[in-house]
């Protein structure tokens, strides 16, 4: 019977553990035994018996730290680093993740043709559009004969074309 009240104490005192109890002290009294848990150990207390358990220590890594520079590659200079990188989508990852709202909107595109970063700027009319994509362009079809074309033309530049009838 003994041996079944430390096991059941000892299982209690590992949930206590998991729980993320922050500043918190939580102390548990039973007769003979004790669980004392404060951030970041618990502490069980019976008959001939103490158990101390740590709380895990989870290791962090810093998301703005950069990556490591391979070898044979040169540290980026200061005039480099201080120009803001370019965040260009695919048409297909644009349409995807693009939800249409009336607005101008400046957005920089991958040319299917060039393969280089495009800038773009459109205007869209108020409505609910349905949006199509091709290897060359994204359109906005709004009903009625209302459009709006991205096109990508071949010598690498982008066309925005507005049908309004």
């Amino acid at each position: 019977m003994f041996r079944i009240s430390i096991a059941c104490v000892a299982a209690l005192a590992a949930c206590v553990v998991w729980v993320d109890s922050g500043r918190s002290e939580v102390i548990i009294h039973a007769p003979f035994t004790e669980v004392r848990a404060a951030a970041p150990t618990t502490v069980v207390r019976a008959p001939f018996t103490q158990i101390r358990v740590a709380a895990p220590v989870t290791a962090v890594r810093s998301v703005d730290a950069p990556p490591p520079i391979p070898p044979g590659e040169k540290l980026p200079s200061s005039k480099e680093s201080a120009q803001p990188k370019i965040i260009a989508l695919t048409l297909e990852e644009f349409a995807h993740a693009f939800k249409p709202a009336p607005g101008d909107y400046e957005v920089w595109l991958i040319h299917p043709g060039s393969e280089c970063p495009v800038k773009v700027c459109f205007t869209l009319p108020c409505g609910c559009p349905k949006v199509c994509v091709t290897c060359r362009q994204i359109v906005f079809d709004y009903g009625h004969c209302e459009t709006v074309k991205i096109r990508m033309a071949i010598c690498g530049t982008v066309r925005v074309v507005y049908h309004n009838v």
